[in-house]
C-alpha cells in the first residue's frame, strides 16, 4: 500500500450519535451541552444566571392521527376592533405574555444572562402584588426597539442577580452586608453607563412622540437602578423630571384641539390620550411615583407646581362611580385621591414656611385661612368617598387570596392619607392618640398581607411603594409601646426596599426617637406632650453612607433651651452610583424639557 492510502485508511470513521433534544431551553439558545439537570440545570445557575426550564415534548401532547378528517372551522370575517372603555380594570391578576427578545440582540452571553435575571425574577418582584403589563410587555418590547433600553433592563437584572445577605449589626439588628458579586456588580455599572450615554447622545436629536416614550421607560430603569444602590437624591431627581416632562405632554394635549382629548380621558383617572404614543401603563407609573416623591419628604418642587397638580383629576373625581367594578379601577381612584391630598400638603405646608418665615415655635392654626380648612375637608370627603365606592368589591374577596392581599393594602394606604391629613394643621403631637385603633389595624392586616411570598422575594426591592410608609407613620407617631414596637419589628422583619422607602432604615429612626420619648414616660406608659419629639431636619453623608436624623423635644429644658439631639446610621448598601443626577424643569413644553432633562441629566 502506498502512503496515501495508508494514510486514508488510518483516519477513523466519525462515530454517529442521535441528537439530544433534551436540554432546557437556555443551553439550546447558547448552543452549549446541557448537564439536564430539573428542574434547573447547574450549568445555567453556575453563571450566575436563571434556567429557563425545559420545553413539553411534542410526543405528551394530543394530536390528531393524520388519517382522521376534521371538520374545518367555519370562515370568519374580519371585524373591527370595539373602542376600549375607560372603565375596565387595568390590574389583572394573570400572567401577562410578553414578546421575546431575539438572542442576537444580545453581545454576549453575561447579557443574556442579565436579561434572564430581569426577565424571571425580577419583574414580579417590582410589580410586587400588582401585576402589571408595563413590566412583562411594554418594557420588554422596547428592549427590541432601543439600545440603551436593553442596556438599562440589562443593569438592572444584573444588579438583581447580585448577591446580598442580611447580617446583623453589634446591636442584634438586621442590615445589608455588601455585595457578594463584584464582577457583576460592575458588570451592571457598565451597562448602566452605556445607558447614560446613548441617551444622552440619541435624544438630543430625535424628534417627535418616540422620544418621549423611550426616554420615559429609560427613566423608570434609572430611577429604579439608583434606588435599589440608595442613592435616594439621584434617584429622586430623575423620577421629578421624568413626572414633569410627562406632565408637560399631558398638557399640551389638554390645551389642543387633539382629536384624543375626549371626555373619556378626562373622567378615568391616569389614562393616556393616546396611547399609541404612550400607554396608560407609563401613566399610570409615573403617577405612583409622584405619590411617592411627595411622601418621602423630599420633593424638589415648588407650590405652583402642587397647586396646579393638585386639580388633576377633576373631571374623574365628580364622576367617580358609587361602586367600583373591579380592584383595578378602585386602585386607579385611591391612587388619584391620595395624590391630590398629597399635593395639597405639600403646598400648604410651603405656604406655611412662607408664612413664617425661620420661626420656629409657633401655632400653625394661626396662620391657617378658611381655604385651608375648606381644601382640607374637601379632601378627606373624596377619600371617604372613594373607600366607600372600594367596600363592595373588597366583601366579595376570599381572605388572604391574592386580591384580597391587594385590596388590604389599598384600605391601609388609604387610612395612613386619612391620618397624615387630620394632624397636617395641627401644632402639637398628641393628634395622633386617638388614631390607636387604626394604628392597631394597620399592624394586624400588615402581618396577614406579609406572608405572601410576593413580598418576601429574594432580593426585597419592589418599585410600587405598600408598607414601609404606613409602618413608619405608626413608628413615629403611635406612643403606644406595643402597637409601636410591633410595627417597628415588623418592618424589620421586612426588611424591604419599595423604591424610595428602606425599611431598616426607617426602623432605626422610630426606635431612636422611641428611645429619646420613652425617657419622660410615666409609670402608666404613657408620654406626656412635653417629652414628645419631632423630626426637626436631616442630612445624608453620601460619600461615607451615614444618615443623621435630627430630633427636637416639644418642652424645653429648665434653662429655657431647645433640647435637640440626632440618630446616625448606615446605609444598607456600601457602595455608590459613578453618575450624579440633575435635572432642570423651566420650561412649559415638554419637548424642550426632554432636551433639558437629557443635557443636564448628569453632571
Amino acid at each position: 500500500m502506498d502512503a496515501a492510502s495508508t494514510s486514508s485508511a488510518s483516519l477513523k470513521k466519525r462515530v454517529k450519535h442521535t441528537k439530544v433534544r433534551t436540554g432546557c431551553l437556555t443551553c439550546k439558545i447558547r448552543r452549549v451541552k446541557c448537564d439536564e439537570t430539573r428542574p434547573a440545570c447547574l450549568r445555567c445557575t453556575k453563571f450566575d444566571g436563571q434556567c429557563d426550564g425545559y420545553s413539553t415534548s411534542k410526543a405528551k401532547q394530543n394530536l390528531t392521527p393524520r388519517h382522521e378528517t376534521q371538520n374545518p372551522a367555519p370562515f370568519m370575517q374580519p371585524r373591527p376592533l370595539l373602542p376600549r372603555s375607560g372603565k375596565e380594570d387595568r390590574t389583572s391578576f394573570v400572567p401577562t405574555l410578553y414578546r421575546p427578545v431575539h438572542v442576537a440582540k444580545f453581545r454576549n452571553e453575561q447579557e443574556h444572562l442579565g436579561f434572564l435575571s430581569f426577565r424571571n425574577p425580577t419583574i414580579s418582584e417590582l410589580s410586587s402584588l400588582f401585576p402589571s403589563s408595563l413590566w412583562e410587555r411594554v418594557i420588554l418590547q422596547a428592549c427590541q426597539e432601543e439600545t440603551y433600553v436593553r442596556d438599562a433592563v440589562i443593569a438592572v437584572g444584573a444588579l438583581f442577580s447580585c448577591e446580598r445577605r442580611l447580617v446583623f449589626d453589634t446591636e442584634n439588628r438586621k442590615s445589608w452586608g455588601g455585595i457578594e458579586n463584584a464582577p457583576r456588580y460592575q458588570f451592571a455599572l457598565q451597562h448602566y453607563g452605556n445607558t447614560i450615554k446613548t441617551m444622552r447622545q440619541q435624544l438630543p436629536s430625535m424628534r417627535g412622540d418616540q422620544s418621549l416614550r423611550t426616554m420615559l421607560i429609560g427613566c423608570i430603569l434609572i430611577v429604579c437602578f439608583e434606588a435599589m444602590q440608595g442613592n435616594y437624591v439621584q434617584s429622586v431627581t430623575h423620577a421629578v423630571g421624568g413626572h414633569g416632562v410627562l406632565q408637560s405632554w399631558l398638557t399640551s394635549k389638554r390645551r389642543s384641539n387633539s382629536p384624543f382629548f375626549t371626555k373619556e380621558w378626562l373622567t378615568c383617572p391616569a389614562t393616556s390620550p393616546a396611547e399609541d404614543v404612550v400607554e396608560d401603563e407609563l401613566v399610570q407609573a409615573f403617577a405612583r411615583i409622584d405619590l411617592q416623591i411627595m411622601q418621602y419628604s423630599l420633593d424638589p418642587r415648588g407650590m405652583e407646581d402642587h397647586l396646579l397638580l393638585g386639580y388633576e383629576g377633576s373631571e374623574a373625581i365628580r364622576n367617580m362611580p358609587l361602586q367600583f367594578a373591579s380592584i383595578g379601577e378602585a386602585r386607579s381612584y385611591l391612587i388619584l385621591v391620595d395624590r391630590r391630598t398629597w399635593h395639597f400638603l405639600s403646598s400648604f405646608a410651603l405656604s406655611q414656611y412662607e408664612k413664617r418665615g425661620r420661626e420656629e415655635d409657633i401655632d400653625v392654626s394661626k396662620h391657617t385661612d378658611l381655604n385651608d380648612v375648606l381644601s382640607k375637608d374637601n379632601n378627606r370627603a373624596q377619600i371617604w368617598q372613594a373607600e366607600s365606592a372600594a367596600h363592595p368589591i373588597y366583601r366579595t374577596l376570599p381572605r388572604n387570596s391574592r386580591e384580597w392581599k391587594a385590596a388590604s393594602l389599598l384600605q391601609i394606604q388609604a387610612q395612613t392619607t386619612r391620618i397624615y391629613l387630620h394632624g397636617w394643621l395641627r401644632s402639637d403631637e398628641s393628634w395622633s392618640d386617638q388614631f390607636l385603633p387604626e394604628f392597631q389595624w394597620i399592624v394586624n392586616r400588615g402581618k396577614e398581607i406579609f406572608d405572601d411570598d410576593l413580598i418576601q422575594n429574594k432580593h426585597r426591592f419592589s418599585f410600587d411603594g405598600g408598607f414601609i410608609h404606613p409602618l413608619q407613620t405608626i413608628g413615629h407617631y403611635c406612643r403606644e409601646p406595643n402597637v409601636r414596637r410591633e410595627a417597628i419589628a415588623l418592618l424589620r422583619r421586612i426588611a424591604a426596599k419599595e423604591l424610595f422607602w428602606d425599611g431598616l432604615m426607617h426602623a432605626s429612626a422610630c426606635e431612636a426617637q422611641m428611645k429619646f420619648e420613652e425617657e419622660g414616660m410615666d409609670i402608666h406608659g404613657f408620654i406626656p406632650e412635653s417629652h414628645r419629639f419631632q423630626i426637626r431636619g436631616g442630612k445624608v453623608d453620601m460619600l461615607n453612607r451615614i444618615g443623621t436624623i435630627i430630633y427636637r423635644r416639644m418642652g424645653r429644658n429648665e434653662d429655657g433651651t431647645l433640647d435637640e439631639r440626632d440618630s446616625a446610621f448606615h446605609y444598607e448598601y456600601p457602595f455608590q452610583s459613578p453618575a450624579k443626577g440633575h435635572c432642570s424643569m423651566g420650561s412649559s413644553a415638554w419637548q424642550t424639557m426632554l432636551l433639558q432633562y437629557v443635557q443636564a441629566m448628569f453632571v
